[in-house]
């Protein structure tokens, strides 16, 4: 099993890659982690939160309770928008007269 990472992330205020303090469950769906910004002048501290927020693929043992969004599907495309070649075109008709 490969070993955890949490995605890096910059400092909001002067730009450079902030480090992992740590992090902790918030509820099942959230984890909150403590990033401290790299630059020493800085010493920018932040929480943020990393959030599922929809499922890519359904789980085959499902957590009673966790109710998330399906994978999101094209729209039916399987029947072409008309042509519409029965309508005049009013440029040319107008041209003409």
């Amino acid at each position: 099993m490969r070993p955890r990472r949490i995605p890096p992330i910059d400092c909001p205020h002067c730009g450079r890659p902030a480090l992992v303090r740590s992090s902790e469950k918030a509820t099942a769906l959230v984890r909150e982690v403590r990033y401290l910004c790299d630059n020493d002048a800085c010493a920018c501290q932040f929480l943020a939160q990393i959030e599922i927020v929809s499922m890519v693929q359904p789980s085959l043992r499902p957590a009673p309770g966790i109710i998330l969004p399906g994978p999101r599907r094209p729209a039916n495309d399987d029947e072409p928008a008309p042509a519409n070649d029965d309508v005049p075109d009013k440029s040319r008709a107008h041209r003409m007269t």
